[in-house]
């Protein structure tokens, strides 16, 4: 019995942590005349060891954007450091899928705990 209630404690603990709302949102806005899709990759770079990587990509988005989840959000290859500095930033880079042109922005610098914040990110192409 005792093992039981230390399970669910745990159980309980696991969900809690992993209970923050992760979300990018990736606005998009278009100064051309350009009325195709888009290809929209997340990089998260470690500003400090200049590491960066892809952790998520979506490809046949439309102009309003697409709002990346938690479940689609891979940090594994950031190897994180919980040392409390911001150190972290999500950029989010679009490309138009059926012609030239792209942009990118990003977020603030973040620490390891905002990372599972919900952010927006506005990229303007020309």
């Amino acid at each position: 019995m005792k093992a039981l209630k230390s399970l669910l404690l745990l159980a309980i603990l696991a969900l809690t942590l992993n209970a923050g709302a992760q979300e990018v949102n990736v606005n998009i806005t278009d100064n051309s005349n350009y009325s195709g899709l888009y290809e929209v990759n997340l990089y998260v770079i470690d500003t400090y060891t200049q590491n960066i990587c892809i952790v998520a990509q979506k490809k046949n988005v439309t102009i309003s954007g697409y709002p990346f989840g938690s479940t689609e959000i891979n940090l594994t290859c950031v190897n994180l450091v919980s040392d409390q500095i911001d150190r972290y930033r999500y950029i989010a880079h679009v490309a138009r899928q059926s012609a030239s042109g792209s942009g990118q922005n990003w977020t603030p610098l973040l620490d390891t705990g905002e990372m599972w914040g919900d952010y927006s990110i506005y990229v303007t192409l020309n």
